[in-house]
């Protein structure tokens, strides 16, 4: 009877952790959507570039601005970078 309970309560465990992987999945894929169209964030970041801020300085500002993990605010603004050759 203990194992069935210890058993229940892993599967119950996996259930939840799943689902709260997926819910993250999904903030971070509509932050992604939603940085496209943002065009404010978008010259504010690349006024920091071109004023050569620290790149330190500048993921802080995604990040907070955002709610990105400092991966994917690194990825953005190395996005920028590209696309406007800075």
């Amino acid at each position: 009877m203990v194992y069935v309970a210890l058993i229940m309560t892993g599967m119950m465990l996996v259930l939840i952790i799943g689902v709260l992987i997926n819910h993250n999945r999904k903030n971070h894929q509509n932050v992604s959507e939603r940085l496209i169209h943002d065009k404010k964030l978008e010259q504010q970041v690349v006024n920091l570039i071109r004023s050569n801020q620290d790149q330190d300085i500048i993921v802080g500002f995604v990040r907070d601005e955002t709610g990105l993990n400092q991966y994917k605010a690194q990825e953005y603004i190395h996005k920028l970078q590209t696309e406007r050759g800075l």
